[in-house]
């Protein structure tokens, strides 16, 4: 399996810079480590949908599988399926909704096709994330804000990365939300 990024709103963070300032006890007109912040936001935001397999903002996918596969869509929340299509010797078919089906829950989703297909590749687009920061869990803004933190008081060690104690209450928390797959 293989996942492209098509599009994505790239200036989308998962959490204010003011409501991390708030966080880490900052005073909101203190603007020295502005630009330190807005990296730590946008470098955990990338962990946590690495880590969780989730997407914090809205993208457009696409994902390619080889024949005989486990048609797993990654990343959620799944917001629309674009395209479903078949390859075989550089000729592409559009599956329709009639030929396949979307399995799964909010944890995860699976493709299903209804027949058997001769293909050599299975391309899905779809789009992906959440519309705003509202709609984001709870626990996954915390864990983010948490992780954050310990990124900043540890900034000094950051070349040491083995030096940076990450909580495991952050882990635990984004672990709430991690796919974990069972077959």
């Amino acid at each position: 399996m293989q996942s492209n990024i098509i599009s994505g709103n790239t200036s989308f963070q998962f959490v204010s810079s003011a409501s991390t300032k708030s966080y880490l006890r900052l005073d909101s007109d203190f603007t020295a480590d502005d630009e330190l912040i807005n990296e730590l936001i946008y470098a955990v935001q990338r962990f946590i949908e690495s880590y969780c397999e989730i997407s914090l903002s809205e993208k457009l996918l696409e994902v390619r599988y080889q024949k005989n596969q486990i048609y797993r869509i990654p990343y959620r929340p799944v917001q629309n399926i674009v395209e479903v299509a078949t390859w075989l010797n550089g000729v592409k078919t559009v599956l329709d909704t009639t030929q396949y089906e979307i399995t799964g829950g909010e944890k995860g989703k699976t493709l299903k096709l209804k027949y058997p297909y001769l293909f050599s590749e299975l391309v899905i687009v779809y789009s992906v994330g959440y519309t705003s920061t509202a709609q984001i869990p709870s626990n996954l803004r915390i864990a983010g804000l948490r992780l954050i933190a310990d990124l900043y008081q540890n900034r000094e060690n950051s070349v040491e990365i083995e030096k940076i104690k990450v909580s495991f209450d952050s882990i635990k928390l984004l672990n709430q939300e991690k796919y974990v797959a069972w077959f």
